[in-house]
This record gives structure tokens, sequence and C-alpha cells, in this order.
């Protein structure tokens, strides 16, 4: 046989094929046009915005990650296809085409769909690629005269990479071929006709898994071990799922089979039965869907959260424009040394006043006090040094005198000798009136919250001791050294914040320009120079290009919900219609047999959905001490924005369900 008569074969199959082929093909240019576009832009980001290393990884990683689930969508559904064609596959066996033939034939189908759909994408990638610049970079509030560029070396990656996946399509679908005998071909399309076995120590390990990923989620408080266990709640939670979908949907049947009084029923007897049959086939493809959509969501929601409330973020993290802190150059030992290191806060505080009166801006709201800080290990009122480093007991202490507290805080503390006042950022951390830290302890007079709105610290416990004066402080300071030598993030310092009036253009150029200027003013002991404004930017390309990488990946996840959904209704319609139509012959009305087919369809479809609902109740937990420990604590638009993608998302999922079900009333022959 010729090349031309197996291209001419391949053709023909592919026309002849379109509900199989066609879907493919659209999912598989959009996700070629998707990665190139992600991929060229990673390439130009250095172009966008010098020097912001953030962007430009987040970028890259994205390029990464959708290149991944690219090649897993691909390599996942090009599975359906051979599946559904296995025994047209058989036929072509009897026939008398040999394996060798039958390989030839796929080898050219396959050749002819990646090729189209590689130039597809890459044509609809170019095209848009310009458009989808020009939406990033004012997403990142910049001009738009930024040059965009066609790179030939992206091009040869894309092509490259996608001309990968199709051959080791290829090479699968050979050895799928391979493997087959031609009797198992002609069957295989009607493979799990026998009853499945309920398996109990896989549906009882999924629920297992999935109550401790839900448990981890609920239970953790410390946003830091929250971070840590996210992935392993996630990973339970994944791997429950398809547990639970496998084992555990077949074993539930299996119960409802044994209630007779249910069972027993001409619509339930047809119901538990058909699903039944062939759960083990599509619970794999329900599983899938469910991940996707939870992932889809999740992704979505923060990504829009992050990027939305960048300001309620921002304030958070810098509740004034400028934050100055001043240390010694040696451990503060004395109160003379106190002394020095106020003195070099005020110089530091002269210093910006000056640069204020050339910037054009006015200073206000100043806030100067003095405070100790340290990162120790905190239980039942005893403060310690832990060489495990348990996270739960971690807390920062904060040491200041009651006069600049009050002056911060517009409070009316009073301070008495010999009892200190202690605040805390949760209230149900302090028991007993004493503090001890190591041996010494040392009595409170009142216990309360701190200022949450200044003081706020979402990685770990805060805990604020209030003194008289600076005597008590370096008592404390004394005390806390010698639990070790040396204690995490441990010193006294002058701190110095105050926010800024006039323009948004010379508020920026002042916070970009006072590092320097500090300098050139020789100001001593300047540890760090932080403000509002020109951290925005940074904190702009950097949730920008998060939002951007999580909407393509939210909609990369959703072309693969979408597929896997139109494969799964494509599949059960082909073994649906011999049954239903012997449905028809033993006496069931059309009116019965659709009842049924509704039902069941009904079933298959809202069970993924309704489970990644539950996914993401439980899940919202630990997203949201995440989500604080970045900053945004904004919970009503982190809840407007989950409900929100939920909503969006079954209304699209809602959509897919009636467009796909008509191909499934089509395969079967009902309405």
């Amino acid at each position: 046989m010729k090349n031309g008569l197996y291209r001419k074969l391949a053709w023909n199959n592919i026309r002849k094929n379109q509900s199989t082929f066609l879907p493919f093909g659209i999912v598989a240019s959009c996700v070629v046009a998707v990665f190139y576009m992600i991929f060229s832009i990673s390439a130009q980001s250095d172009a966008v915005y010098q020097g912001q290393q953030s962007m430009e990884m987040i970028l890259k990683f994205g390029t990464i990650v959708v290149g991944i689930v690219a090649a897993v969508i691909l390599l996942y559904t090009n599975r359906f296809v051979m599946k559904q064609r296995t025994k047209e596959f058989g036929l072509y066996n009897i026939l008398g085409l040999e394996k060798k033939h039958i390989a030839k034939v796929i080898f050219w189908e396959t050749a002819i769909v990646g090729l189209g759909s590689i130039l597809i994408g890459l044509l609809a990638g170019m095209l848009f690629s310009k458009l989808l610049f020009l939406i990033f970079i004012n997403m990142l509030g910049l001009k738009s005269k930024i040059p965009f560029r066609i790179s030939y070396q992206v091009l040869a990656v894309s092509i490259g990479i996608f001309a990968l996946i199709f051959a080791i399509n290829m090479f699968f679908n050979d050895l799928r071929i391979a493997r087959l005998k031609p009797v198992e071909m002609l069957r295989e399309s009607a493979a799990g006709e026998k009853e499945p076995k309920a398996k109990w120590v896989i549906a009882l390990l999924g629920v297992v898994m999935v109550a401790a990923g839900y448990y981890i989620s609920v239970t953790t408080e410390n946003p830091m071990k929250a971070l840590n266990l996210f992935f392993v709640a996630v990973l339970l939670v994944i791997l429950g799922t398809y547990c639970l979908f496998m084992a555990g949907s077949i074993a539930f049947l299996k119960l409802l089979k044994k209630n007779k009084k249910f069972y027993y029923h001409k619509t339930h007897f047809v119901n538990v039965s058909g699903m039944l049959f062939r759960m083990k086939q599509n619970a794999m493809g329900l599983a899938s869907i469910c991940v996707l959509s939870t992932i889809v969501i999740v992704t979505l929601s923060t990504t829009i959260s992050l990027f939305v409330g960048i300001d309620d973020e921002r304030r958070v993290r810098y509740p004034k424009d400028v934050d100055i802190r001043v240390v010694a150059d040696e451990k503060v030992k004395d109160e003379k040394m106190v002394q020095q290191l106020e003195q070099r806060g005020e110089r530091a505080r002269e210093a910006a006043l000056r640069l204020a009166a050339k910037q054009k801006v006015k200073i206000k709201a100043e806030e100067v006090y003095t405070v100790y800080e340290a990162s120790l290990f905190w239980k039942n009122n005893r403060f310690y040094m832990d060489q495990s480093y348990d996270l739960d007991a971690l807390v920062n202490v904060s040491v200041m005198t009651v006069r600049d507290y009050n002056a911060v805080t517009k409070t009316k503390y009073k301070a008495t000798k010999g009892k200190y006042i202690v605040l805390t950022n949760k209230d149900t951390i302090l028991y007993g009136d004493d503090l001890q830290i190591g041996e010494q302890t040392f009595a409170c007079k009142q216990k309360g919250l701190i200022d949450l709105k200044r003081f706020a610290d979402n990685y770990s416990q805060q805990l604020f001791i209030l003194v008289p004066d600076t005597k008590d402080m370096l008592t404390l300071q004394h005390a806390f050294e010698g639990l070790a030598k040396h204690l995490m993030y441990s010193g006294m310092k002058r701190k110095v914040t105050f926010d800024l009036s006039g323009s948004k253009k010379d508020k920026t150029a002042y916070g970009s320009k006072i590092g320097d200027w500090m300098e050139t003013e020789k100001v001593e002991g300047i540890s760090l120079i932080e403000d509002y404004y020109t951290t925005l930017q940074t904190a702009l390309n950097l949730y920008a290009s998060v939002f951007f990488i999580g909407i393509f990946i939210g909609i990369i996840f959703l072309g693969a919900t979408v597929l896997i959904i139109y494969y799964k209704q494509v599949s059960e319609g082909y073994e649906d219609r011999k049954n239903f139509r012997i449905m028809a012959k033993i006496g069931l009305s059309n009116q019965e047999i659709n009842q049924m087919i509704r039902s069941q369809i009904r079933l298959v479809f809202l069970l993924p959905l309704l489970v990644a609902g539950m996914h993401i109740c439980f899940a919202y937990p630990i997203i949201r001490k995440i989500m604080a420990m970045m900053n945004l604590t904004n919970e009503k638009l982190f809840v407007m924005a989950t409900v929100g993608t939920c909503l969006v998302f079954a209304g699209v999922y809602l959509i897919v369900y009636k467009l796909t079900s008509r191909v499934y009333y089509r395969l079967v022959g009902t309405r």
C-alpha cells in the first residue's frame, strides 16, 4: 500500500468522525494558542518592566505550568478518541488490514490533526498576542508604547513542544494497536459489561483521605503551618476523590441494590443497574471533572481576590506611607544607649522632613517610638526556646513603653511599677496573671487586644508587653536574651513612620529617593526603609502576573473539563444506544426511557459539581488563612470572588450539560 492511500484513509476517517476529531482539534488549537501567548509575553517580560524579577519568575513559571497542563490534556483526551475507535480498527483488521497498516493510518490521522492544530493555534496565538500584551501592560498601569515583537525562538519552542506531545500520542496509539487482538478490538467498546465488585477497602480509604484533607483545612490555625500543609491537604483530597468515585460510588450503588424496597422499582432498577455496570469506566472521568472544577474555582477566585484587593493588601502591609527603622551599631545595653538610639531616630526624621520640602510633599500623622522585638515560643504564659520550631507556639513579642503605645494608638493605658500590661492579637492565648521568661516571673496588670489595624501580623501570634519606662524595656530584653544567645529577629529599634500629602507622582518620587537621601545626609543606623507607593508597583507587577496566569490556567482547566464531559457523553451515548433500544423492545415507553436518561445524565453531571462545591467549602478556611498571610484580610472580597466564580462556573457547566446532552440524545436515538 502506498502512503497516498494511508493519507486518503486517514483524511476520510477524520471527516467521518468529526464528532470525535473536531472537539479534540479545537481544544488542541486553543491549548497551543494559549501556550504561545503566555510564552511570548513571558519572553518579553524584561521589556515590560525592567528589574522586576518576581513578575518575570511568575510568568515563566506560568508558562511551564501551562505547558504541563496542555500535555496532560492532550494525552488524556487522546485516550478517549482512541477508545471510541477501537471497534473501527478491529473491523479494519477483520477486512484484511494488518496492524502495521492500521498504525500507518493512525500516524497520518495524528499528523494531520496535530499539524492542523499547531498551525491554527500558532496563527491564533500570534493574532491575539498583541491584544493580550496590551491588556497585560495596562493591568500593570504602564503606558502602551512598549513595542511588541514576534519571537522566532518562541515559535520554534512551541512547535517543538507540541510536535513532541503529538509524537507521544502516536507512540501510545501504536502501542495500543500492537497489544490488542482483533477480537478484543471488536469487543473493547463493550468493556465494563461485567458487574464491578464493591471495593470496600478503597472506598473506605477514599473517605479517610478526604476527611483527613478536610480536617487539616478546618483545624489548622497558624497561617505558616497552613501554607506547609495546604499541598498535603490538596493531595489527600484529590486521591480521596478518585477513590470515592471509582470505589465509593460502586459501593454506594451496591447498598442501594441490596435495599429491595428501593431497588425493585422499574425506574430505580434500570437507573441503578445502568450506573453500576458503567461506573468503573465513568468514575475516572467524573473524578477528573470534579478535581478540574475545583482547581478552576480555587485558581480564579484566589487570583481575582489578590488582584482586585491589592490596595487592601498594601494597606495592611503598610499602614503608613513611609516606615523608617533605625538601629544601634551594637546591642543596646543601658539607658544611655537607648537615648543615643532615639537621637538617631530624630536625625532620620529631620532628614525625611528636608526631603519632603524638596519633593513638594508634606509629612503628616507622624509616629515615632522605640520598640524591642523578638520571635520566641510561647505556651501557658511562658516564653521558651524550642529547637523543634513548633509553628503553633511561635509568637512575635514586642516591648514598648506605655507612653509610646498610647501616643501611637490614642489609647489611655496607665503604667504601674512592677506590673506590665500584656496585649495580644488573640485573646485565647493568655492565661493567668504572670509571665514567665525562662526562670524569671513578671506580674501582669492588665490584658487585652492590640490595635489590629496598626500592628496586625497575619503570619503568627503577636504579644505586646507595655512597660512604664525604658529601664523596664531593658530588663525584659535581658530576660529574653537569657533564654538563648541568639533569638530570632531580636533587637531594639527606633521607628519613624508617617503619611504623605501631595500628588501620587510626587509621593512615589519621594519613596524612590528617600533611601539614597538618607545616605547623602549621612544618617546612621538605617536598617530598613519601606514605603507604600514604590512597593505598590512591585506588588501590582506580581499580582497582575499571578492573575494573568491564573485566568489562563483556569481557562485551560475549564477547556479540559468541557472536553472530558463531551467525550464522556459520546462514549456513554454509543454504549447506551443498544441498551435503550432493547428496553423499548421489551415494553418501556419512550417517555419512560427519556425520563430514565434524564435522571442518569443529571446525576452524572451534578455529582462532580456538587462534590467540587463541597471541596470548596471545606478548603475555604485554609485558603483564607493563606490569603491572610499574603495580607489580604478583606474576607468579604474573597467570599464574593469565590461565590461569584462558583456561580459563573456553574452557569458554564450547565450550558455544557445542555449542549453535550443533545449529542448524547442524538447518539442514543431518543428525544
